[in-house]
Formats: structure tokens, sequence, C-alpha cells
């Protein structure tokens, strides 16, 4: 990792020819290795988000292109919010999972639904 000062960097940030990645802080811009995911093992659960956000960002980018859809969508968000991410936010929200209740009966565990 190497800390610059150099302005002929100011104001650029991402990766150079996937060698190294160049990161903007506010007063430093910090150059690192790019990194090498080749020998990582996503899990399960791992592969299923990415799974979800992929068919999430492929569904706001249909409705981007379709006039009619657009409109219907960005009546539902803010003015000025972006239709875009607001879809893939709104999507990719999990629905409040239930707690169960835990009690002790005689010994035992009996799970109820919270009311």
């Amino acid at each position: 990792m190497a800390i610059l000062k150099n302005p002929l960097l100011k104001g650029y940030s991402g990766h150079i020819e996937k060698t190294v990645v160049v990161k903007q802080y506010t007063d430093k811009i910090v150059l690192t290795a790019f990194p090498d995911m080749s020998n990582i093992v996503f899990t399960e659960s791992q592969l299923q988000e990415q799974s979800r956000m992929a068919r999430a960002a492929a569904f706001a980018s249909a409705v981007i292109k379709d006039p009619v859809q657009k409109a219907a969508w960005a009546a539902r968000f803010p003015p000025g919010a972006s239709i875009y991410h607001s879809i893939i936010a709104e999507l990719l929200r999990k629905p409040e999972k239930v707690q169960p209740k835990v009690m002790f009966a005689s010994g035992s565990v009996i799970l109820r639904q919270k009311t």
C-alpha cells in the first residue's frame, strides 16, 4: 500500500489494468494491489444472495427501459430518488422474520409464535 499526494491521480478512483486499485480518502490517495479473488469459495447463502441481487438489478434495468413501468415505480418513491436504486433496495428488503418465543414447561421447550 502506498500513500501518495500525486496531483495526477487526484479525483481518480478505481483500478488500473487490474493491477492496482486507487482509493481516495479526504487527505490522501492510496494505491493498493488489485485483490486476487481466484481462490475464493462462496458459501451457498452468498451464492443465493448474489443471485438475488442479479435478479433485482435485471428487473430494475427492465423497469427503467419501459417508460410506463418507470412512471409507475417512480410514484412509489420520493421525488429526486434514484428509481433504479430504490427498486433494488425495495426488492432486496427481507420480510421481517418472526422470532419464536421460547417458553419452558416441565423441562421441555415449547416454541410459540409471537402474537
